[in-house]
């Protein structure tokens, strides 16, 4: 097919965040180098990362100006060099740079075929919300029935996702979330949820107080952990002393500290820090049990298709900063 020259993307123009964000009209489209795909994109995933990444705390991330956005699924419509597969037409979700764009190029290794039936729009979350849920509930985690998992930010896309899957093996799920979106997280299945919201600066001591209440003083077995700030204290707090786990994989909170004093002292717990780009290219194997184990969970019917709130490319900027004053719900997409 004929592909134009020039395209509609959003750019970062300065690492000030969501304010920074603008809508460029005449962005090259980019070609697929040897082992890429180009990807039509139809939908992008919209991810804290790409707040993080706006601001230049997200280590590793680009530098501005850059098309901003890593999650697309779309069509396959050109490859380069040495690339037999995925074939052009196909379906696929992604992560790589410069998703929120009309084109993208990806590795065709991480192009993972949207499942049969299900839209671009659905498949959004396959290969970075659902993964990261699962790896820090699994083989991270070590989530067992009967065990208690306290899952922080359980609206949103990961947390939803986590939810989901806890509750199919067997947890009791005690989930946080702010006051409009509890009834979200209760029809998802957590047996109780607790309010996430700053509670006069105490640093959520009496959310670890209630979570010890629940049950019954011993704390919970797994905590996800992905607020940062002050609820990590609460997080440390809130967990079973010794065999308890406390899994990271997010600072939307900010920055928290703990010494080597505290975890002797104060939270004998065991502490896991998880990036999920980290873990695919550092653990490869432990990746595609990962996958696998969602390919299975999607076919037993445990995770349905993704339910993403879409909005125009060009609503991008206002999107990212609802989403990093955490006045969204679940999934969002944007479609070039």
């Amino acid at each position: 097919m004929s592909l134009p020259a020039t395209m509609r993307a959003l750019q970062q123009t300065s690492l000030k965040g969501p304010e920074a964000v603008r809508v460029v009209d005449d962005v090259p489209v980019p070609g697929p180098g040897a082992g890429e795909v180009l990807v039509r994109v139809l939908a992008a995933g919209v991810n804290f990362a790409d707040v993080s990444r706006g601001y230049g705390t997200f280590l590793g991330g680009p530098q501005a100006p850059y098309v901003a956005g890593f999650e697309a699924a779309g069509e396959v419509v050109a490859a380069g060099g040495e690339v037999h597969d995925p074939a052009l037409g196909a379906l696929v979700v992604g992560v790589g740079d410069g998703a929120f764009a009309e084109y993208m190029a990806l590795p065709a290794t991480a192009a993972v075929p949207v499942p049969a039936g299900w839209t671009a729009e659905q498949a959004l979350g396959l290969v970075v919300n659902w993964p990261t849920a699962l790896a820090a509930l699994k083989p991270l985690g070590r989530i067992a029935p009967g065990e208690t998992v306290l899952i922080h930010a359980a609206a949103g896309a990961t947390g939803q996702a986590a939810v989901t899957m806890a509750k199919n093996y067997g947890a009791t799920v005690i989930a946080t979330a702010s006051p409009g979106k509890r009834d979200t997280v209760r029809a998802l299945g957590a047996d109780h949820v607790l309010d996430s919201c700053d509670r006069g600066g105490n640093g959520h001591g009496d959310l670890a107080a209630e979570v010890l209440g629940l049950t019954g003083g011993a704390g919970a077995d797994l905590v996800l952990e992905s607020a940062g700030g002050a609820t990590f204290a609460a997080s440390l707090a809130a967990t079973k002393p010794v065999t308890g786990r406390v899994v990271v994989y997010g600072v939307a909170g900010g920055e928290a500290t703990l010494t080597n004093w505290d975890l002797v002292y104060k939270h004998q717990v065991h502490l896991i820090g998880l990036n999920i780009g980290v873990l695919m290219q550092a653990a490869p194997q432990v990746f595609g049990e990962v996958m696998g184990e969602l390919s299975a969970l999607v076919a037993a019917g445990v995770l349905g298709p993704a339910r993403p709130t879409v909005h125009d490319l060009a609503d991008g900027p206002k999107v990212l900063a609802e989403l990093e004053a955490r006045t969204t719900v679940g999934k969002l997409a944007l479609r070039p």
